[in-house]
């Protein structure tokens, strides 16, 4: 398998560290309000690089954090007069629902405010270790001591990377970045945990270091963090949003925890746009996936939506896309209906087995998931495969069945209109005549032919030829 590796700036062979298992970690919500279709996407990114890397053969480990430790949350209890726990539980509810809803999984989903001692262990080492120092506002990571400050994401280069940059007195550099923060005089914080330096609360980087470390590369024992016993992640998923910054300050803080590198492989989604403009509250175009249900589009329209446009391409979110994708998706249940019901008949029979025609396209997908995952042209192969007329339908099942495990459409699926028309007899009988004129034609008897056509029409079908094969549409 290829992918671009953020860190590189490109395309590279994909080689685990530990060729038994591959380990993947992927930013997961703060967990204060709905998330953004544009969220999800990058979500669906990671979920389908894991489905991808496991039909490859690979045995994937994939994490997801949950952080429910934030400014924001303190902030949204305090505007609804609610508690944290009463924010964290309403809004992590919701997003597994909205990820269940898009068949996105991960076999692991820590929080952030159940691996406090791991972060406070990580901090301790850096303070030891002279990259980090206190003042009045908490504990700052000093990146100037980091020569490689910056790898990732050409971090600060750049006068207006700086001005983004919140100034906070008592820094040593604008730039440095909070490890531990203590609360501000008379704040009414919910969240505060005790630590060697007084009671405060984890800054946001710290939390994917310490939990990415602590769940795939097993770092931590007892709570103590053992350098020697970290092991380079093998793949670390996100938005490119999240590149300059968080995951830049993420590599710092590790890598000079342990002195070795933290990810090899950097894989990052670009954006969603909404008609052209960047999605946000105040241009009210911020979707989430309750709109889209809201609007009666199945949401799985949405995943299917994701796979017309590759992951590092900016994608253009529009109404009329979406509904075009639910088409899509409908029609092609309605396909793979179509030649489910050609099975076990005396239509099936009819067709050769030619093992060399399956072997050909499920090499044809493989190729295109592993080139840095082009779904679009996975998918394009999806409907060469429907259409074909060299593969019989039984293994146009087997072949849907298997790639469906990677695109997690629910392509068998049964939609309920398309019942009960298509499992009827009379779509037996029109697949049957169409073999026949299709021997008619072979045999240059176009008036058989002719003749047939009007049996397929009378049994209320539009009969379509072209240069792909003859296909019958409902009238």
């Amino acid at each position: 398998m290829k992918l671009y590796n953020s860190l590189s700036r490109k395309i590279e062979d994909f080689i685990p560290v530990n060729p038994e298992l591959v380990r993947l970690y992927s930013c997961g919500p703060t967990v204060y309000d709905y998330l953004h279709i544009g969220n999800l996407r990058t979500a669906t990114l990671t979920d389908t690089l894991k489905r991808s890397l496991r039909y490859l053969d690979f045995n994937v480990l994939a994490v997801m954090n949950i952080t429910d430790v934030e400014d924001k949350i303190e902030k949204k209890a305090r505007d609804t007069n609610s508690t944290v726990a009463e924010i964290t539980k309403k809004y992590e509810e919701i997003y597994f629902r909205h990820i269940s809803a898009l068949n996105i999984t991960a076999d692991e989903f820590p929080h952030a405010t159940e691996n406090i001692d791991e972060m406070i262990q990580l901090i301790k080492i850096l303070i030891e270790k002279d990259y980090a120092y206190q003042n009045k506002f908490g504990i700052y990571f000093d990146i100037t001591k980091d020569k490689d400050y910056g790898k990732l994401g050409n971090t600060f280069h750049s006068d207006h990377e700086r001005n983004r940059v919140e100034f906070t007195e008592g820094k040593r550099n604008q730039e440095d970045f909070a490890l531990w923060k203590f609360p501000i005089e008379n704040e009414q914080r919910q969240m505060l945990w005790k630590s060697l330096w007084g009671d405060g609360f984890p800054g946001w980087h710290i939390e994917c270091s310490a939990m990415s470390m602590k769940y795939l590369s097993h770092a931590f024992d007892q709570n103590k963090l053992s350098a020697k016993d970290f092991q380079t992640i093998d793949i670390h998923t996100g938005g490119d949003d999240l590149k300059e910054v968080h995951h830049e300050n993420e590599i710092a803080q590790t890598e000079s925890a342990v002195d070795k590198e933290f990810v090899k492989y950097w894989v990052h989604g670009a954006m969603l746009n909404v008609n052209e403009d960047k999605m946000s509250k105040s241009l009210n175009n911020f979707i989430t996936l309750e709109t889209i249900i809201e609007r009666g589009i199945e949401p799985l329209a949405l995943r299917y939506f994701y796979y017309s446009t590759h992951y590092r391409k900016i994608q253009n979110f529009t109404w009329e896309s979406l509904e075009g994708a639910a088409q899509g998706l409908k029609n092609l249940r309605a396909k793979y209906a179509e030649i489910k019901n050609i099975l076990n008949s005396e239509i099936e029979k009819k067709f050769s087995h030619n093992h060399d025609d399956l072997e050909q396209v499920r090499k044809k997908f493989k190729d295109h998931i592993s080139d840095d995952l082009n779904m679009p042209a996975a998918m394009a192969t999806i409907w060469d495969l429907i259409k074909s007329k060299d593969v019989n339908p039984a293994d146009k099942t087997e072949l849907l069945d298997e790639f469906d495990m990677v695109l997690g459409l629910e392509i068998a699926k049964t939609e309920e209109n398309i019942e009960p028309d298509l499992s009827s007899e009379n779509v037996m009988k029109a697949y049957t005549l169409i073999i026949e004129r299709n021997l008619a034609r072979e045999n240059k008897d176009f008036a058989l032919a002719d003749e047939i056509r009007g049996e397929i029409e009378e049994l209320g079908f539009d009969v379509i030829d072209s240069t792909e094969g003859t296909e019958i549409k409902l009238k």
